[in-house]
């Protein structure tokens, strides 16, 4: 999804100091060295007016003079950075832009910092093997907003590829930094050399939320950045994101919903109706893949080995051309004017929240008064579950899923309001969700089986062996309705010690 070929991605694992003029470079004791070609860097680095990709701790920027020439991206991971590489041009790539679509969205790039750096590189060898370059640039670098210029000196230490994929990466970069510090160096004071031109983005101090509307705007916060987070990787081509976005955007709904009444909900309530129309365009997809698991399980089978291959190509083909239809119609949606601003307005309710009339309230009372609304209305669902009636099913299981998400947004950082005892009973909930949704999902796919018989009867297949798995899938939904029965028994149990 959104995948292209033009574009190369690797990890980077790198450690940077600031050092004086004068001081001399590092011996590195314990490692072989080579000294490599002296080069000269310029890069321009590019965002928005509004600094949206330094805000994301992301680089963009156009470089040429090294060995890898061309358009960079790089975004934080949770050790070092990944770096996403286009070929050089005058203007960055469409196919790299995308990669970090969901953050500048339709904004206009400007040009914002040139970076000019010799570089003058030592290759590291440990007991034969490249692992590492030393780098040791002197940069000039001016900021285009103000013009001012400045220059520097620092050095890098990079891992290569296969050494930064060791497990013992870290303690090799402790190795090398050991002969760094001993000739003169200290940690950089600047995560970037963009950083050290533009200055950090301002960082955002825990503390713990003292009224009902903090607790809200963080909760926004968060699940907005990792919305943003599964855009991401959907467009890197990782296709189980599309469940991530759904559940993010299904959690969303279910915080700004029982925070109506501390965020206006004139405002949240057209935000979650937009929500739900992007988690309806997702789910087409979502099934698919569902479709997909479902129809692996049924060909793994060792019993079903005896299956004409027409029964196992139309499985798959069924399964595939759903999810391709799907895909078409996600594309053009995060394209779309409409997903900005939908994602604008997220951003803006956590920056200017519309206050309701319990904004001020102290947390833990307003919210556990709204978690028992959600409470009750997930109690009277169960109470007129009918194991007979699939609507009864379908509304119990969406109270279960909205008071889950909203109890375990509100039960962990950075909130934190609820007990661990509400938590027990979103664990609950949890588990009708997960039955419910179960049953659910076999019931339609004895629908596709069956649909399947039809088509292969017409097609002249048997269609015989449609029947034999519709009907052995009938019977598993039958037994997963026992499963929702207990679950929904757990959850009185659960929710009887609040």
């Amino acid at each position: 999804m959104m995948t292209t070929t033009d574009l190369s991605s690797a990890p980077e694992l790198e450690r940077k100091y600031d050092v004086s003029d004068e001081t001399q470079e590092p011996g590195f004791e314990g490692f072989q060295s080579e000294r490599l070609e002296t080069l000269s860097l310029r890069a321009s680095y590019f965002d928005t007016g509004e600094r949206a990709l330094l805000r994301h701790r992301i680089t963009l920027r156009r470089r040429a003079g090294g060995h890898d020439d061309g358009w960079h991206i790089k975004t934080p991971l949770r050790s070092g950075r990944l770096e996403t590489r286009a070929a050089l041009s005058n203007h960055p790539p469409a196919s790299l832009l995308d990669r970090v679509r969901a953050i500048i969205r339709d904004a206009e790039l400007v040009q914002i910092a040139t970076v000019s750096t010799e570089r003058s590189e030592i290759r590291l060898f440990l007991d034969g093997t490249a692992v590492a370059e030393f780098s040791d640039d002197r940069v000039t670098a001016s900021d285009a907003a103000s013009g001012t210029l400045t220059m520097w000196r620092e050095w890098e230490v990079e891992l290569l590829p296969d050494a930064a994929a060791r497990a013992d990466a870290e303690d090799l970069l402790d190795r090398i930094e050991a002969s760094v510090i001993s000739a003169g160096a200290v940690n950089s004071s600047s995560r970037s050399k963009l950083a050290r031109v533009v200055g950090e983005a301002a960082a955002v101090a825990a503390t713990k939320p003292r009224t009902a509307l903090e607790v809200a705007v963080g909760i926004v916060h968060e699940l907005t950045a990792a919305l943003i987070d599964a855009d991401m990787a959907l467009r890197a081509g990782d296709r189980s994101a599309v469940h991530e976005m759904r559940k993010t955007l299904r959690r969303l709904r279910a915080v700004l919903a029982t925070t109506r009444p501390v965020l206006a909900s004139a405002v949240t309530d057209d935000i979650r109706e937009r929500l739900s129309d992007l988690a309806h365009v997702l789910a087409p997809v979502r099934e698919a893949q569902v479709r997909r698991e479902q129809a692996a399980r049924l060909l793994a089978d060792e019993r079903r080995a005896d299956f004409p291959a027409q029964v196992r190509e139309r499985l798959e083909a069924d399964a595939n051309g759903r999810a391709a239809d799907g895909e078409d119609a996600i594309n053009a949606r995060l394209d779309s004017t409409a997903y900005f601003r939908l994602l604008d307005d997220l951003e803006l309710l956590a920056s200017r929240p519309p206050i309701a009339r319990d904004f001020a309230r102290k947390p833990r009372a307003r919210f556990e008064k709204s978690a028992r609304k959600q409470l009750l209305r997930v109690s009277r669902r169960l109470a007129a579950l009918d194991p007979d009636d699939l609507a009864s099913m379908h509304r119990a299981r969406k109270a279960a899923r909205r008071f889950r998400y909203a109890v375990e947004a509100l039960s962990s950082p950075p909130a934190s309001v609820l007990s661990k005892r509400w938590r027990a009973v979103g664990k609950a909930a949890k588990a009708i969700q997960d039955a419910a949704g179960e049953h659910r999902d076999t019931l339609l796919l004895v629908d596709d089986l069956t649909r399947m018989a039809r088509d292969a009867a017409t097609a002249g297949e048997n269609s015989a062996f449609y029947g034999m798995l519709a009907e052995a899938q009938s019977r598993r939904a039958e037994s997963l309705v026992d499963d929702v029965m207990r679950a929904a028994e757990s959850f009185r149990s659960a929710a009887a010690s609040l």
